[in-house]
């Protein structure tokens, strides 16, 4: 096994030549804005900016929020300043940091493990003091108090995401973003204040979050630690942490650092005035095809590999083993029960963790060939009975209940290619590919990227005996799309699942990692969805268009209770993606159209044409539930009162 080892340290000039010899200066340049020339946009995200400069010998990264109010000028995006400011206002003071070298910066980092309980432990203990989030018009105030400002921000200038500003008013708005948010503990007694403001984004290597910190680093910081890292545990996807906290210059970091220590975090020192590598590696596994394909070819002795899937506590994870069977079983009943350790799946504690498998469906295995099979099995617990993580079971019950009305789905389960990493898949390491447009069905080592791991899933379905019907290059680059379907009932579940596992055992073959992430790159990109197309028998029979318009009304009605069911986080997950823009709805408001992709259902223009046929529910995610979809449409439309 070869491991890679990631080294994370202060940018010099020389990692800047680098990056200036993929990016040219006519690329990172942002000109026209009035900076001087050894300013150049290394990074552009909604909400943040990151530029470079280099003055001299020495290299300094800055990042900022997009609008950035420096008490003279308000600026439509940071960098941006009028003529009349050049050299002044926000220009002025990144010059200024330069000279002064910047705060103080902390970095921690840990694994994901029990920090959740760790947390609730510290929540509960006697030490945790009234801390809580603040709201702007809270901040404003906190602002114009005399004592409390000085002694918060005693230069007179607050910090916001690396950016110092003069602490007015008009200012406390520009630190809120849909990410950003702010805690503060005793503000009647500014000797103990402390005020922290927070933001979280996904970074290849895991999940970031920054803090930065005014006041006094008591014992009250572990209150403000505590609140932050619990909103950032609900968006947690990765299962690495960064922590960075910012404060002024020469801060005493004791109390922090015993907090971090608590918690499970471990001092790191990324992006830290020295050039040290992190102790974070990824394991780059390269084996020999030709050595692995000798054992492949070897007799089985006429016994049958079953390999038994099943879906984890997560709602999405995928998991399996194999067992060996004397025979070739026909139906998903000939294969035995069997069981598993569902403490280490998210499914039970480990005084309790014997978990069940029923299998309920069979394929071929196109890995292992000949008489070899892939076991769908739902997941029961100890007492025989569906564990919460088991959709299929309510699902089948209620495809028996609609089955008259011989419902079909096909899903269009979107997904994006990345390294192992978490980077996109053949994107430049340094900035972005062309912005949206040709990758969409598109053709070409410039347009896509992946194409063999598409055709091998392909053909890996139609061999298991997946109802798949179809693939394209979607929208973003490193964006794919498969069809399964049509599939009547609670079959549209099973071979959605299934298609899934070989999608992901598929890419792990060309070393490559499938994200099902419904927003897997911010800005402006288009994120990832699983389309459900619908239908009744007396939809697709002619004058069906009535049963279709009557299904489309109940689902307005149940429009919040559909978001739930949407994604498994219950619409967190969706909430990023579903914004009204890139091909979405609003997750907040029902829509419907005639060949309309920014409605939650859209009705093919074919339909409308036909006046018989199908409709498209726009909405779930694509790391959604199918049996948790296909369950909930068929209720709303067939069988609610």
């Amino acid at each position: 096994m070869d491991h890679q080892e990631i080294g994370i340290k202060r940018v010099t000039t020389e990692d800047y030549e680098r990056v200036m010899a993929i990016l040219p200066p006519d690329e990172i340049y942002h000109g026209g804005d009035y900076l001087p020339d050894y300013f150049h946009m290394l990074l552009e995200m909604p909400n943040i900016e990151m530029y470079a400069a280099v003055a001299g010998d020495k290299f300094v990264g800055f990042s900022f929020m997009s609008i950035v109010d420096d008490g003279k000028t308000v600026v439509p995006r940071g960098g941006r300043v009028s003529k009349e400011y050049s050299g002044k206002g926000l220009v002025g003071i990144m010059t200024k940091w330069l000279e002064e070298g910047g705060p103080d910066f902390r970095f921690y980092d840990i694994w994901k493990s029990n920090l959740e309980d760790e947390c609730k432990k510290q929540r509960e203990s006697n030490q945790f003091v009234n801390a809580r989030f603040i709201e702007k018009d809270e901040f404003g105030q906190i602002l114009e108090s005399r004592d409390l400002s000085r002694y918060l921000f005693p230069e007179g200038r607050a910090v916001v995401d690396d950016v110092p500003y003069k602490p007015m008013r008009s200012n406390a708005p520009l630190i809120f973003t849909e990410r950003t948010k702010v805690v503060v503990t005793d503000i009647n007694n500014p000797k103990e204040a402390i005020l922290s403001i927070s933001n979280f984004f996904k970074a290849p290597v895991g999940m970031i979050l920054n803090l930065n910190i005014y006041g006094c680093l008591s014992e009250n910081i572990k209150s403000h630690v505590i609140l932050h890292v619990e909103k950032l545990l609900p968006c947690l996807r990765s299962d690495y942490i960064l922590f960075r906290c910012i404060s002024k210059p020469d801060t005493n970091w004791a109390n922090l650092d015993n907090v971090m220590t608590e918690l499970g975090f471990k001092t790191t020192h990324f992006y830290g005035t020295d050039e040290t590598n992190s102790n974070f590696k990824m394991s780059n596994i390269h084996m020999s095809k030709e050595l692995f394909n000798r054992y492949m070819d070897l007799s089985d002795n006429a016994r049958v590999l079953c390999e038994y899937l099943w879906i984890d506590g997560t709602g999405e994870g995928i998991r399996s083993k194999c067992r060996t069977l004397e025979f070739e079983p026909k139906v998903p009943s000939d294969c035995p029960m069997w069981n598993y350790d569902g403490s280490s799946t998210y499914q039970a504690e480990g005084s309790n963790s014997d978990m069940y498998l029923l299998p309920v469906a069979l394929f071929k295995d196109p890995f292992r060939c000949g008489l070899n099979k892939l076991v769908l099995c739902e997941v029961l617990k100890y007492n025989k009975k569906p564990a919460e993580s088991n959709k299929r079971h309510t699902c089948a019950e209620t495809m028996v209940k609609a089955k008259d009305a011989h419902p079909w789905f096909g899903i269009e389960q979107e997904y994006t290619l990345t390294d192992v990493d978490g980077h996109p898949y053949g994107w430049p390491k340094s900035g972005f590919p062309a912005p949206q447009g040709p990758y969409y069905c598109g053709v070409g080592a410039n347009k896509v990227y992946g194409r063999d791991i598409v055709e091998a899933h392909y053909r890996a379905c139609l061999y298991a005996g997946v109802n798949i019907a179809g693939a394209n290059a979607e929208v973003m680059p490193a964006q794919w799309e498969f069809q399964v379907g049509p599939s009547e009932g609670i079959d549209m579940g099973d071979h959605l699942w299934v298609a899934r596992y070989l999608l992901h055992r598929v890419a792990e073959d060309f070393g490559v990692v499938v994200t099902l992430d419904p927003k897997p790159v911010e800005g402006n990109w288009n994120g990832a969805g699983a389309h459900c197309n619908y239908s009744t028998l007396a939809m697709r029979e002619p004058g069906g268009i009535k049963e279709i318009e009557a299904a489309v009304e109940r689902l307005e009605k149940e429009h919040a209770r559909h978001i739930k069911a949407y994604d498994p986080k219950e619409g967190k997950d969706n909430e990023r993606r579903l914004t009204g823009k890139h091909e979405t709805s609003s997750i907040y408001e029902f829509s419907a159209g005639v060949a309309n992709r920014g409605a939650s259902i859209r009705i093919p223009r074919q339909v409308a044409e036909d006046k018989c046929g199908y409709l498209e529910d726009r909405r779930p995610s694509s790391n959604c539930d199918p049996y948790a979809v296909t369950e909930i449409i068929v209720e709303t439309t067939l069988l609610s009162k």
